[in-house]
């Protein structure tokens, strides 16, 4: 019962004000556009509210070019993915292994924590408290190893704020339940802490192995925190904002954007314009995705979180089930002619392939 509940709440929050906001077309009109849209993409119009299409002034034609997340998602899963591997990105502690051991710049690890065991190194072997915090020399990130979508679950501590260790300890064993990753808290390139500096902000990149075993890049853009936000997370009410880069010059684009697809040309709270800022070593990171790309042949689609600093790039996380939305930001798929076209023989080759050929002609 409680799933269809929430669903209720969200979709109350998230769409009736949209359906009845000042700034939305008359409701028949919305209707009537609804019903146009879904015959123009063959699909459930998820997109004519996540995408503005409600709002005066903007043609419904406009919707038609952006992919619907869940049609995305399903075509990842039939044809793209192959969900036996997908462990090797949704385990962070697999993930940051495997990276370490191909030599590809990643945030250090400094050991986990294990509910009713403690602190362990990086081959589990349990680590006393006192030889932990000794050789501690930077502030810290705590994070489920699996389950932390959007930020969730991270913690960050400053090393010279624990001033008791055995209460630091008892807070983790009351508020960390899941087996979690202990990481050295990356310090960011000075160009993105100008932007916002409560948070690291990072670079999404998502990436296609395709039928050839060439990788191309989709598209990016830059996820940056606010209003105090120690995470850049995107989505929901108290996400961040999602700027645009461009691919081929590595400068921000004019707007950015949040969850609800509210424009901005500055950051709220440093003040930043982003037209045409610079993002440092981007280059380093579209060669860097490329790369670590191929280390997973099985998981074609991904998306790669990457963070900057002063001496170059540094991977986050990867996402196997990223989401269409956020990199639709930087505009819509459909418009991404090389990305679609392999994203198209995908759905050819495979006869699981077959059912959404339609949406390809």
């Amino acid at each position: 019962m409680k799933r269809p509940v929430y669903r209720l709440k969200k979709f109350i929050y998230y769409y009736w004000k949209r359906i009845f906001s000042k700034k939305s077309k008359n409701i028949f009109v919305q209707f009537w556009e609804i019903l146009c849209l879904a015959y123009k993409i063959k699909y459930l119009p998820h997109n004519y509210y996540k995408f503005n299409g409600y709002l005066e002034g903007v043609d419904i034609d406009d919707m038609v070019d952006y992919m619907p997340g869940v049609l995305f998602d399903d075509i990842k899963e039939a044809t793209i993915n192959d969900s036996r591997y997908e462990l090797l990105v949704k385990d962070k502690y697999l993930f940051s292994r495997f990276l370490c051991l191909n030599n590809l710049p990643c945030a250090k690890m400094l050991g986990l924590y294990i509910p009713h065991i403690g602190i362990v190194d990086a081959e589990y072997n349990k680590v006393d408290r006192e030889v932990f915090f000794n050789n501690l020399t930077s502030d810290f990130v705590i994070k489920p190893i699996s389950e932390s979508a959007q930020g969730e679950g991270v913690r960050i501590f400053k090393l010279d704020e624990i001033t008791d260790r055995s209460l630091f300890l008892n807070y983790l064993k009351a508020n960390i339940k899941n087996e979690s990753l202990i990481e050295k808290k990356i310090t960011q390139h000075e160009a993105l802490n100008k932007i916002y500096a409560d948070s690291i902000n990072t670079a999404r990149v998502d990436t296609l192995i395709k039928t050839n075993g060439d990788v191309i890049i989709g598209n990016s853009v830059l996820r940056v925190g606010r209003n105090g936000r120690k995470v850049d997370n995107w989505s929901g009410n108290e996400g961040g904002i999602a700027i645009p880069i461009d691919l081929t010059t590595g400068k921000l684009k004019e707007f950015g954007r949040d969850y609800f697809f509210n424009s901005y040309s500055r950051h709220p709270n440093s003040g930043i314009c982003f037209k045409e800022y610079m993002i440092p070593y981007f280059n380093d990171i579209l060669i860097l995705v490329k790369k670590a790309a191929l280390l997973f042949p099985k998981i074609r689609s991904l998306g790669w979180d990457i963070s900057v600093t002063t001496t170059g790039p540094v991977i986050i996380e990867a996402n196997h089930d990223y989401g269409a939305r956020l990199i639709q930001v930087a505009g819509p798929m459909f418009k991404n002619t090389e990305f679609i076209a392999a994203i198209k023989e995908y759905v050819y080759t495979f006869e699981k392939g077959r059912r959404y050929r339609k949406y390809f002609k």
